[in-house]
C-alpha cells in the first residue's frame, strides 16, 4: 500500500476503534494495515463460502449414508476424518473452530465413533430400513 492510495474517512463506535487498536497492537501493524487485513480477510472468506460448502454437504451425506449402510460407507471413514481434520486445520478457520465447543471435526469424529460404537454392540446392518409389518385380521 502507498500514500498515493485512495483514502476515506470513517465513523466507527469507540469500542470497536479500540478492538481493531488492540488487535493491530497484538499484530504489530498500524491501525490502517489492520483494517485493511481484516476487511481483505472478509471478503476472502465470502469467497471460499462455497467450497466450504460443498465440503460440509459432502460431509454430512456421508454421514447419512455411513449411518443407513455402514458395511458399504466404512472404507471411507478414514479419508472423511482426514477432509473434517483438513477443515480444521485451514487458518482463516481457526479461531472459529477454537470458540465452538464441540468443533465440526471433533463434532464428526465423535458422530463416527458413536456409529462404530452401535454397530459393534448390534452388528453391521443394524441401521438398515426395516419393511413396516401389517397386521393380518
Amino acid at each position: 500500500m502507498s500514500r498515493d492510495d485512495p483514502q476515506m474517512k470513517i465513523r466507527l463506535p469507540e469500542a470497536l476503534k479500540t478492538q481493531i487498536e488492540e488487535s493491530a497492537a497484538e499484530a504489530g501493524r498500524s491501525l490502517n494495515a489492520e483494517i485493511v487485513e481484516r476487511l481483505t480477510r472478509s471478503y476472502q472468506a465470502d469467497d471460499s463460502f462455497p467450497e466450504s460448502t460443498a465440503i460440509l454437504r459432502t460431509m454430512a451425506t456421508y454421514l447419512a449414508m455411513r449411518h443407513d449402510h455402514p458395511e458399504v460407507m466404512a472404507p471411507m471413514e478414514t479419508s472423511m476424518l482426514e477432509l473434517a481434520r483438513s477443515i480444521r486445520r485451514t487458518p482463516e478457520d481457526e479461531k472459529l473452530f477454537d470458540a465452538t465447543a464441540p468443533s465440526i471435526a471433533e463434532y464428526v469424529g465423535h458422530l463416527v465413533a458413536a456409529v462404530d460404537r452401535v454397530t459393534a454392540l448390534l452388528g453391521p446392518g443394524w441401521a438398515k430400513k426395516k419393511e413396516p409389518t401389517t397386521k393380518s385380521s
